[in-house]
């Protein structure tokens, strides 16, 4: 049960990250004793990537993640500039 409940904070952190900053902006004393393990839990990841998964994936992370985000912009633009009316460059 505790691994599910790790994966639905780390699936929030990912949706909402504004949302955690601002609980952070405002702590309250429940935040204050939840700070510490999440502290934890962020360095250890960092630490034990590079062990895990090698130092060069460190280095692809980046470029990867712009790369699917630009594959889907462009999709994502194509799509909602074929569904207006009148402006269909023909795409």
């Amino acid at each position: 049960m505790n691994g599910i409940k790790e994966i639905f904070e780390q699936v929030a952190v990912q949706l909402f990250p504004n949302g955690f900053v601002r609980i952070f902006m405002n702590p309250t004393p429940t935040v204050l004793a939840a700070a510490p393990g999440i502290i934890r839990t962020y360095g250890l990841s960092f630490l034990l990537l590079p062990v895990l998964a090698g130092p060069d994936v460190i280095w692809l992370a980046m470029p990867l993640t712009e790369l699917v985000t630009a594959v889907f912009v462009i999709f994502s633009m194509i799509r909602c500039t074929r569904q207006l009316p009148g402006l269909n460059p023909g795409l």
